[in-house]
């Protein structure tokens, strides 16, 4: 099989059409048409269907395209963690990230990389924890912030902080300087994504309570500004709402006495060689997720001076661990 048309196959799988793949790699249709062609009669198989609009993908073209991108990306990362020898470390690292600590993390996190590591290139992908777990077992990402524990030994992970799960509400809502209990949970009309409901139905399967669910919604801006509107609460990790006690516009209550949490970590392929490049972004990922916990930003705190709701009776936390992350 020839490298070369295997990355074509791949460009034009990830442009859907020959005519774009073309303009991206800068070569002329006809060749790319007939490295296609040549990869399909090696293979025996038929690996696009030509569309009006493009090409897609037949079943063998889709297993073929799994394969690729994981050995195109084992050969760029062995080429990379070569050269990092002879200097500072260099290359691309893919970093899957759920979509609510990507505003959190990823900002810090180019900045002290751009000061620090200039030629390490970083490329984030969004999912949520259980699609992480998929892309690190595929290689589609180096590595991924996601919600813990990881079974077995199938990942490796360092542990990067506790977030604390918090209910959202318009002012008034709840009583004032008391944390929500299961009861006044379950009570509320609640708009909540997927993974964030799995957080809440845990706090509430204890005491027999099931989570009252107006809507459900994997978009976190628009959970935050129905709670706003005052069209229903909801649950969202505290960095999300990091501006918020400032405005006035809500308030944020802890959810049980001592607080309702989110274990998060960075993991990576424990079968697969960490390079000096990944390995480098590790480091950074802890440091900058370090400087975070300290600013505060992933809990409520009675000292804090704003509008959000807390008790501080006792010290242990009610932590929990789904699959899924919350979005």
């Amino acid at each position: 099989m020839d490298f070369r048309a295997l990355m074509y196959f791949v460009q034009v799988a990830d442009a859907g059409s020959i005519t774009r793949a073309s303009v991206n790699l800068r070569i002329a249709q006809p060749a790319l048409t007939r490295q296609i062609h040549r990869l399909e009669q090696d293979l025996g198989s038929r690996l696009l269907i030509r569309e009006s609009r493009g090409v897609k993908l037949t079943d063998a073209g889709r297993r073929l395209y799994d394969h690729a991108t994981r050995i195109l990306r084992d050969v760029e990362r062995a080429c990379d963690d070569i050269k990092g020898l002879a200097g500072s470390p260099i290359g691309r690292v893919v970093l899957g990230i759920p979509p609510t600590l990507c505003p959190v993390l990823t900002p810090p996190l180019f900045e002290k990389l751009r000061a620090e590591q200039p030629r390490i290139e970083l490329k984030i992908a969004e999912n949520f924890s259980s699609g992480l777990r998929d892309w690190l077992s595929e290689g589609r990402v180096d590595l991924a912030v996601m919600t813990g524990p990881v079974q077995g030994r199938k990942f490796g992970f360092e542990p990067l902080f506790d977030e604390e799960m918090v209910l959202v509400t318009t002012p008034g809502t709840v009583a004032a300087g008391k944390a929500v209990d299961a009861d006044a949970l379950a009570s509320l009309p609640l708009v909540l994504s997927d993974g964030l409901r799995a957080h809440v139905d845990k706090f509430l399967e204890p005491f027999g309570k099931k989570a009252t669910v107006m809507t459900s919604i994997n978009a976190v801006e628009t959970m935050r500004l129905m709670a706003e509107r005052g069209l229903g609460a909801t649950v969202l990790p505290r960095s999300v709402l990091r501006g918020e006690p400032q405005t006035g516009i809500v308030d944020l209550t802890r959810i049980g006495e001592n607080g309702l949490y989110r274990n998060v970590i960075v993991s990576w392929l424990a079968a697969r060689h960490l390079s000096i490049t990944v390995q480098a972004v590790l480091d950074t990922i802890c440091r900058v997720a370090e400087t975070l916990r300290s600013r505060g930003i992933f809990a409520l705190a009675d000292r804090q001076r704003h509008r959000a709701k807390t008790t501080s009776r006792g010290n242990a936390a009610h932590r929990l661990h789904p699959d899924d992350a919350a979005p």
